[in-house]
């Protein structure tokens, strides 16, 4: 299995933390032989007391809490979907055309540009798929130049959809 420690953000500071606790390789591969490239992963546990049902409105004695609580990760606004369930449709300009929004650009953001591929009947994507008519961008940031190197997705300027 390939491990790469690069990552698109921060998820999280750790100001408990110094960098002398950091991970290190050896510790990354077992993460990655044990995960087995998920995300998460389950352990049966054969203990009968874990697995009783709780009752209703009773606490589970082995969740966990943060240390500001049950409060929900929030996610960065370049990265979260546009709520675009009251938009009107105004034409079908790109009716059965799936578009992704990498980026925006000066003057409108991605936010913007979700709204107008909506309101010209198309439908936006967070991930694109085969299925993916193009990718729009602004900048040539990673994401952008490995979407080109495949070759499989046409990459456009925002302008594209603005005009």
């Amino acid at each position: 299995a390939v491990v790469s420690t690069q990552s698109t953000g921060v998820v999280k500071i750790r100001i408990d933390k110094d960098w002398k606790h950091c991970m290190d390789i050896s510790a990354l591969a077992d993460i990655a032989k044990n995960f087995e490239g998920r995300y998460a992963k389950r352990k049966y546990d054969n203990d009968d007391t874990k697995s009783k049902k709780r009752k209703k409105g009773e606490e589970d004695p082995n969740k966990k809490t943060g240390p500001r609580g049950s409060k929900p990760c929030n996610v960065l606004s370049i990265y979260q979907d546009t709520d675009t369930t009251n938009v009107v449709v105004l034409e079908n300009l790109f009716l059965n055309m799936e578009l992704f929004v990498l980026s925006g650009f000066e003057s409108h953001s991605k936010q913007e540009l979700e709204t107008l591929i909506v309101q010209y009947g198309g439908t936006k994507v967070q991930n694109p798929s085969p299925s993916t008519h193009c990718v729009i961008a602004a900048k040539e940031a990673i994401k952008v130049q490995n979407i080109i190197k495949k070759g499989s997705i046409d990459v456009v300027h925002p302008v594209w959809i603005v005009e």
